[in-house]
């Protein structure tokens, strides 16, 4: 999986952790199957959803509500802060692998800005559900 899908109708071929491009090169949930033997299952597949981005699109804004965390399956992230002056401050660039938007536990708010540069894919897990799969299949 090259190239990001350019439309909805090609996020049939997401749909399964089988065939992630990100979790092939060493994604966050490749030691899942590394500690268990096998493929995440089902229920574990159903824990997550796929967000498809156009480039310049904002995925979360400084101060937006703390929730989910980030996968890049494909595409370019940037993580950066809107300063006060109207300026913006590029922290980190992110490509396939790339794990971002995991908070400090307790934070409601989020601190940082991330932006898509180019179209992705970026596979979303809700915070409490990464917590969950972190105590089941611990690295």
């Amino acid at each position: 999986m090259a190239d990001a899908p350019t439309s909805i109708s090609d996020r049939s071929q997401l749909s399964s952790c089988a065939h992630c491009a990100a979790r092939a090169a060493g994604g966050f949930c490749s030691t899942i199957t590394a500690s268990k033997g096998a493929a995440l299952g089902e229920r574990d597949i159903a824990r997550h959803s796929v967000r498809l981005t156009l480039p310049g699109e904002v995925i979360f804004r400084q101060g937006d509500a703390v929730g989910s965390i980030y996968h890049v399956i494909s595409g370019w992230v940037v993580v950066h802060k809107d300063l006060a002056d109207g300026r913006r401050q590029n922290l980190r660039f992110l490509n396939v692998g790339s794990v971002f938007g995991l908070e400090p536990a307790g934070m409601a708010a989020r601190g940082l800005c991330a932006t898509a540069i180019t179209a992705c894919v970026l596979c979303v897990m809700p915070r409490a559900v990464f917590d969950a799969l972190r105590a089941e299949h611990p690295a």
